[in-house]
């Protein structure tokens, strides 16, 4: 299933995780892990953010190998969504009407 992860990380942990380079460590970690089709950066209510898209193949995989991390390493808050890309939209819709509801 594809995921959107957003991560809010903590200003004060990630300025010193970023002084010591424990933040790129711990990203690239992230990202040999879940393999993200898109990730992108960005502040979202004054905040360091991380946006990242990927096939979620295990959901037993969600808190341990992808959260924790975050949590105990950037102080972060995680939160992850179902999300869809415009094919799979187009293919619900399809699935909906033959559906006949």
């Amino acid at each position: 299933m594809r995921m959107m992860l957003k991560v809010t990380m903590d200003t004060a942990v990630t300025n010193g995780a970023i002084q010591d380079g424990s933040m790129m460590k711990l990203i690239q970690k992230l990202h040999a892990r879940i393999k993200p089709e898109a990730c992108y950066y960005t502040t979202l209510c004054g905040q360091r953010t991380m946006l990242a898209f990927f096939e979620c193949e295990e959901s037993s995989s969600i808190m341990v190998e992808i959260a924790e991390p975050l949590f105990i390493g950037l102080k972060a808050k995680c939160e992850l969504v179902p999300v869809m890309n415009a094919a799979d939209l187009q293919r619900g819709f399809e699935a909906w009407k033959k559906s006949g509801v």
